[in-house]
Order: C-alpha cells, then sequence, then structure tokens
C-alpha cells in the first residue's frame, strides 16, 4: 500500500514538473542561434540536445518581452541537424528565440560608448578577468 502511494507521488511530481518545462525543436540552418536576455528575470538552466544527447547546458536570463540584450551561440557545428531545448517555464519564452547567419545587434558591437578601446573585450557578455593575454620577449625584458 505504501509503495503505490510513493509511486503515485512521484508520478505526479514528475508530471508537474514537466508541466513547467517548455521545449522547442529547431532544424538549424544558420550559423547562429540569438536569445534574448532580460537582467529582470532569474538564470534557468537551458539544455540543447542532439539526437537526444546533451550537448549544451548552461544558465540563461530569457526575456519575457522586450530583451536587454542579445546574446548568440555559434551552430555551425550542427548545421542541418535538429536540436531540441529545453528550458524550465513557459514555452513562449522559447519562441523568441531565432536564427539567423547574423548576430543580433551586430551594427552596434564595439560601439558601446563606455567600451574600453586599450582593453581586450568579448564582443558580448562577460569574460571575467582575462589576465595573461600579451607576451612580449618574457624574461628579457625584465629589469633585475
Amino acid at each position: 500500500m505504501n509503495y503505490r502511494k510513493t509511486l503515485s507521488t512521484a508520478i505526479s511530481l514528475t508530471l508537474g514538473l514537466s508541466a513547467f518545462a517548455g521545449e522547442v525543436t529547431i532544424k538549424i540552418n544558420k550559423k547562429y542561434l540569438n536569445f534574448p536576455i532580460s537582467h529582470a528575470v532569474d538564470r534557468q538552466v537551458m539544455t540543447m540536445k542532439v539526437n537526444g544527447k546533451a550537448e549544451r547546458e548552461f544558465d540563461i536570463r530569457l526575456a519575457q518581452g522586450i530583451p536587454d540584450y542579445w546574446v548568440f551561440a555559434d551552430m555551425s557545428a550542427y548545421n542541418g541537424q535538429t536540436i531540441q531545448i529545453s528550458y524550465p517555464g513557459d514555452d513562449a519564452l522559447l519562441q523568441a528565440i531565432y536564427q539567423d547567419d547574423q548576430i543580433a545587434g551586430q551594427d552596434s558591437l564595439y560601439k558601446e560608448y563606455n567600451r574600453p578601446q586599450l582593453h581586450f573585450s568579448t564582443c558580448r557578455g562577460w569574460i571575467n578577468d582575462p589576465n595573461g593575454l600579451l607576451y612580449n620577449d618574457y624574461p628579457h625584458n625584465v629589469l633585475l
């Protein structure tokens, strides 16, 4: 009797959780997937599967409505393949993801008002503190 109740609860929880997870299937035929991002929502884990195998998994803040900015994923390696993207929440969040051969907002890349001109920076997002990217005849130029 206890076993049936436990099994029933487990099935209910599983079904309940899947009702809150969105999923979309996309056949890749462009170079990039563009994702709308918002700072107003919490990060959730997005999973990309190819042939049922998880290929990529990362935290992302998908925008609900107008995004604060866009990020992209290079999908060249998956051209012609079908991928499944899952993300907790409403399926509508996934509908704003789109394919293109250009990065969303490409016309404004590297033209932001406060972008450093003499410091390495990524085109979108952040990469922590990339120390040691340059090398110039070390240790020969060190004064002792």
